[in-house]
């Protein structure tokens, strides 16, 4: 049978996508002659979390197939598709799990976005690039601070000024938020995507003044509209009050012909109604008047073909209107967004998809396995649903080229499972391929759920089949009627319960949930308890984070234990607040407010005993610092190494931990929160105000990782339930509807040649071809809520439990549509529910032990540490010693060192964060004086460009790294610190770095030796 190099694996939920991956992975790798060659094969996903699971499950499965732990049928099939026998098979496992934990920062297995990193860097010289970029993941903050900087920078009077305070004015009269810059970063949000890229090229094109004078137009065009349309309808009015006619004379009264006439007066601009419709083509517009009413009948009919003509003219450049105010300015905030990215040499990882796009897209594709310094032969793409238009194009030319070269592709996903397209993710892309016809596509739909209760499978295959004919898009209606004929396994006995829940009369849709959705919740929640299973094996999901919050303060008040991202916030702990205000404390010591919060916090955490509190808040505020520093040192609480000059921001912090108690205690949050302000002083300017701005910006999403095996209901957004699976599944409120995001639309003869629509009022009263793609939005924004009710329901193991809303009449909410028409086929008992299978458990409880320990945080001065450090130099020659630990810390110096000019400022740093003495940063400061007398290295430290301790990839895949290189005028100079006696070794390794970076693109002019420790040596390496 002939083996096709393309393989597509159509994987529904719960069918072993994972399983099958690692399958076809180990497979190859197994086939291969060399246990190294597992760095030919190259596996991409979309989260951190997958990329890791997929190592872990690779690396188990090496161990076990090494071991021979696995199945009988396994063996048999790896015996089979890689004709190995089974001795043969454990012998290379061993070799191959060797070969990879010996090499692991060559085992490929990464997310597209590290994958992308990396060829940022291969290309970077190609591309222009600062060789030190760093990456921004945040977006939003760096936009927000874009808009910050332009509205800052505004001259008064200008063009820019000018349309700004008319939006805000315009804003305001329509009682919409004041604050335009909230307004321009939201929408810049959303269109600085991969998807708009050629859109926003071509407004990139169109100069400010274009875009003011083209909205001034628009506005100018729909009130002209607005005034010839009412000028009509006044003329239909005129006719009535000559004749003395009055509503009660139309047929239908209010509802009738001349309210329409009425309401465009008003600016309601839209066409008749039905009823109005009818009223005109069947020629009976008043009730008795008959001579009149043909008199009318004519007038309206001549009225009305004009005003519909301006209906949709008005309705249009309204629309126009409304979008292009954020519109004008995204140009002028693209410009500061640049000027902030060159000022602190940054890229955002959002625009990794565009730079390698527009760098790779005529060049060869050898010429990119070149650069990586990987020669991949074997790929595979998970979760391919959620990729993006340009990260596909941007893949393509290496996948194209091992199809070309008999090497392999493999592609798994499922487009139901698609749920972020708010993100780029286009299910298209896998629909499209999966009905692709090309004869080297080896396609196959895996049927069989492993994860779910025969009940519960059945169930959904019914409730996704009969939704699927409800959908108008073809594409979608095949995938959901092809796509849910899973299998079920022999695991039966799996329970589902649909409850249609009453809206109460006059409810408001908050007062629904709380009266109704939440207590049908603990309802269940309890009947589950009482079938015998643990809030442990009991999952709620949630559309949105809002509801996840109410549930989550309902069920406290039940005494019920919920674990939510919302409870693992860092924010939400007190020890943090309490570090927090030490640290606000810390930004001003003199600050009343500040001291306020401290003493506040200190008090909430029970840390400070008083009798009279309001007498001591008063005379401790109004004290100098040192005074209140004492006045706590009274109350057991000392932080008078605040007053100590060379304390880093997170040594201090680490200090108050100490004081506070806090060491003693459980730490997670702690642990956490001081990794955050680790990486933070590691990265920016290391101040007590510069990092309470950060977490003000920042903080409030900061979590600590969710824990397992503790006795309580998980509580999460079906976003952050994807891949996972429970036994038991609540899905309390599945009565969301689906929301269309924006469309570009074509305006032909105008500066902007696309603009982009969100804001559309009428959508039945625009021209044709803008309402074809905002019907063509709609049908995916309906695919997209409807792969959000697949994921949900596809989570439950044993039992599902849902929660709908009882409808008396068609509704627009599609969500309900679906159930409510299932509810015709199955009907309901007398408790408004719709019941599968029986409601026993029949799987038996896990006993699970609770692997969550309270590990204190572990916090001592760095002087105990240093101390410690000193006593290990007695086990060996203590002159020897020395020399190294001082050549050690040269090299540490000249590692962070960028320029002779910074050493100073470089060595006090070092020194206030003890990881020099006073002495030796005078020995250190004489030693780099006598080094920069040479003149040649005075240059090295000063020129413009250089690298410092980065990591490379050699041809060969080996990871090597050379301690500093130069770009000179005749070349790169590269230079490598050594402590000790000249070795040949040195010079061979010296040698080897410049010959593998030749072979990486490097023009290696000169090789130097320096080094360090007793007596400084430079040696230049022929």
């Amino acid at each position: 049978m002939e083996t096709k190099p393309f393989k597509i694996y159509n994987a529904s939920a719960g069918a072993g996508k994972t399983y099958t991956l690692v399958f076809e992975f180990l497979t190859i790798l197994l086939q291969k002659s060399e246990p190294e060659s597992f760095r030919e094969l190259l596996a991409i996903t979309f989260t951190n979390k997958a990329a890791n699971e997929m190592k872990e499950r690779i690396i188990e499965q090496l161990q076990k197939l090494a071991n021979g732990e696995v199945s009988e049928d396994e063996f048999r099939r790896f015996e089979e598709n890689t004709g190995l026998g089974r001795e043969r098979i454990q012998v290379k496992a061993q070799a191959i799990l060797t070969a990879i934990l010996h090499n692991y920062a060559l085992f490929s297995v990464s997310t597209i976005d590290k994958f992308n990193l990396r060829l940022m860097r291969a290309f970077s010289q190609d591309m222009g690039l600062s060789l030190n970029f760093d990456v921004e993941m945040d977006v939003k903050d760096i936009l927000k601070e874009s808009v910050d900087v332009l509205f800052s920078e505004l001259e008064e009077k200008s063009d820019l000024s000018d349309l700004i305070t008319r939006i805000a004015i315009e804003n305001l009269d329509e009682d919409k938020h004041w604050d335009v810059s909230r307004e321009i970063t939201e929408k810049a949000s959303t269109l600085f995507q991969d998807k708009f890229l050629e859109e926003l090229k071509l407004l990139e094109k169109v100069p400010l003044e274009k875009l003011i004078a083209f909205r001034k137009k628009a506005r100018e065009n729909y009130i002209k509209s607005r005034k010839r349309m009412q000028s009509l309808a006044q003329d239909v009015l005129d006719f009535v009050e000559k004749h003395n006619l009055n509503v009660n004379d139309f047929k239908y009264k209010k509802t009738g012909v001349l309210s329409y006439y009425e309401k465009i007066m008003q600016g309601d601009a839209k066409p008749y109604g039905p009823r109005q419709q009818k009223l005109v083509e069947d020629g009976t517009i008043l009730s008795n008047n008959t001579a009149l009413n043909d008199e009318m009948l004519v007038l309206v009919t001549e009225k009305y073909e004009g005003i519909l003509k301006e209906v949709l003219l008005y309705n249009f450049w309204q629309t126009v209107y409304k979008n292009i105010n954020p519109v004008t300015t995204l140009n002028e905030v693209d410009k500061k967004l640049e000027e902030i990215k060159q000022e602190n040499n940054i890229l955002l990882i959002s625009e990794f998809n565009k730079i390698i796009s527009e760098n790779i897209k005529d060049q060869p594709t050898p010429f990119i396995y070149e650069k990586i310094g990987n020669r991949y032969k074997n790929f595979f793409i998970d979760e391919f649903q959620d990729t993006s238009n340009l990260q596909w194009e941007n893949l393509k030319p290496l996948l194209e080229n091992a199809i070309a070269t008999n090497d392999t592709v493999m592609i798994v996903g499922d487009p139901k499972q698609s749920i972020y397209r708010f993100r780029g993710g286009n299910p298209e892309l896998m629909i499209d391929l999966y009905q692709n016809e090309d004869t080297r596509i080896h396609k196959e739909n895996l049927p069989k759920n492993w994860r779910s209760y025969e009940e519960i499978i059945t169930f959904n295959n019914l409730l996704f089949t009969h939704i699927a004919d409800t959908l108008q898009n073809p594409q979608y209606k095949e995938l959901y009627l092809l796509g849910n004929k899973q299998e079920v396994n022999d695991k039966k006995g799996g329970y589902v319960q649909i409850d249609y829940l009453e809206m109460p009369e006059r409810g408001s849709g908050k007062k629904f949930f709380e009266d109704v959705v939440t207590p049908n919740l603990i309802e269940n929640i309890k009947n589950c308890m009482a079938n015998g299973f643990s809030y442990h094996e009991m999952c709620i999901l949630v559309r949105q984070k809002s509801e996840g919050k109410r549930i989550a303060e309902a069920l406290a008040e039940e005494g019920i234990e919920v674990i939510s991202n919302e409870s693992l916030l860092l924010n939400n702990a007190t020890e943090v607040q309490l570090l927090l205000a030490f640290i606000k404390f810390m930004s001003d010591k003199e600050n009343k407010s500040n001291r306020a919060d401290l003493l506040l916090m200190l008090d909430l955490c029970q840390l400070l005993e008083v009798e009279d509190h309001a007498a001591f808040y008063h005379n401790i505020l109004n004290e100098r610092s040192a005074a209140f520093i004492l006045a706590l040192k009274e109350k057991g609480i000392d932080l008078t190494f605040t007053n100590l000059p060379f304390k880093t921001l997170y040594d201090q912090v680490a200090s108050a931990i100490r004081a506070f108690g806090l060491d003693k205690k459980g730490g997670s949050y702690i642990t956490f929160f001081m990794d955050e302000l680790l990486s933070f002083q590691q990265k920016k300017e290391v101040t007590a105000s510069a990092f309470i701005e950060y977490w003000d910006l920042k903080g409030a999403d900061k979590s600590i990782a969710m824990p397992k095996g503790n006795e309580a209901i998980q509580l999460m957004t079906i976003h952050k339930s994807k891949g996972l699976e429970f036994p038991v599944v609540f899905l309390p409120a599945a009565n969301w509807t689906s929301k269309p995001g924006g469309v570009w639309v074509s305006l032909e003869n105008e500066p902007i040649e696309r603009l982009y629509m969100d804001e559309v009022k009428s959508v039945d009263h625009l021209p044709e071809d803008i309402l074809a793609n905002i019907i063509e939005e709609e049908m995916q924004a309906e695919l997209d809520s409807l792969n959000m009710l697949y994921v949900a329901t596809t989570r439950a193991v044993e039992q599902l439990y849902i929660g709908t809303q009882l409808i008396k009449n068609d509704s627009k909410n599609q969500t309900l549509n679906y159930f409510d028409s299932l509810a015709k086929i199955y009907p309901k008992d007398e408790f408004n529910s719709i019941r599968f299978g029986e409601i026993q458990r029949v799987s038996k409880p896990k006993l699970t032990e609770s692997n969550i320990e309270t590990v204190p945080y572990i916090s001592t001065e760095w002087t105990e540490k240093i101390r410690v450090s000193k006593e290990h130099a007695l086990l060996w020659d203590e002159s020897r010693a020395d020399s190294i630990n001082y050549g050690n810390k040269m090299h540490a110096i000249l590692e962070k060192l960028n320029h002779v000019e910074d050493a100073s400022e470089l060595l006090t740093q070092f020194e206030l964060q003890g990881f020099i003495s006073t002495d030796e940063k005078e020995s250190i400061a004489t030693e780099l004086d006598q080094l920069f007398s040479i003149t040649a290295l005075v240059e090295l430290f000063n020129a413009e460009t250089f690298l410092n301790e980065r990591d490379f990839i050699s041809t060969n895949g080996l990871i090597f790294r050379p301690d500093r290189l130069v770009r000179m005028d005749d070349g790169w100079v590269l230079i490598d610190y050594k402590t000790g006696e000249p070795l040949q070794k040195h010079k061979n390794q010296i040698n080897q770095y410049a010959e593998d970076l030749t072979e990486l693109g490097f023009d290696i002019s000169k090789k130097y030796l320096l080094y360090l420790g007793s007596g400084n040596k430079v040696v230049e390496i022929g």
